[in-house]
Order: structure tokens, then sequence, then C-alpha cells
């Protein structure tokens, strides 16, 4: 293991160094990045992994749950969304999705008051 890291910044974080933060800022984020983190990285999280050529994913089976998790939350907020709709009765106000039905009497809405 090398006694320094290279650390690599996105092209977000470099326009937030360049021009994004005050100049004191910038400069003290800027001497942690390249002095402090690259020396000694564990200060701020776990020491860092040795990557194998070739080797992206380390732990298969947590990113293929975490894929199927994303995937059926977006599917369930997409049916929630397709499936909406709302509808006026002269009772009540009724928000309608694929899991359940919201009822809103008229005397628990109260008018909007632009200022």
């Amino acid at each position: 293991m090398s006694d320094r890291y290279t650390v690599l910044l996105s092209p977000p974080a470099r326009r937030a160094l360049a021009a994004g933060l005050p100049e004191d800022v910038a400069a003290a984020a800027g001497e942690l990045i390249t002095n402090a983190i690259a020396r000694e990285p564990w200060k701020v999280g776990k020491p860092l992994q040795e990557l194998t050529p070739g080797a992206l994913i380390h732990n298969v089976p947590d990113a293929l749950f975490f894929s199927l998790v994303m995937g059926f939350g977006s599917f369930l907020a997409w049916s929630v969304a397709w499936n909406s709709k709302i509808r006026a009765t002269p009772d009540a106000l009724f928000v309608d999705n694929i899991y359940v039905v919201h009822e809103i009497p008229w005397r628990r809405v109260s008018p909007c008051r632009s200022s």
C-alpha cells in the first residue's frame, strides 16, 4: 500500500472548489483533500479496499438486493402516480390511487388565500 492515495474529484466538486465556495473555505477544503485525506483516508471513514483488476462489484448479493428494492420502489411510485385521480362530489373531495381512497369532506377544506 502506498503512503499516499490519489484523490479524484467529480466535475461538480471541482466547480464548487473553483467558484462555488468562499475563497478561504475552498482553500481549506482543497488543503484537506490533497493532504490529509490523500495521506490518511481512513480518518474520515473506513479503510479503503484495494481493487483487483476487473472487480467492480465486491458484494453481488447486496448489489442484486439493492437493485430489486430500487426497482420495486420505482414500480410502486409509478403505479400510485399513474393510477391516481381526484374526484369532487357535492359532499367531499376524493383522492383515489391504486391502494387507498382518501375522502376529504368539504368542511375540512379551507380556501387558499393569495398574499
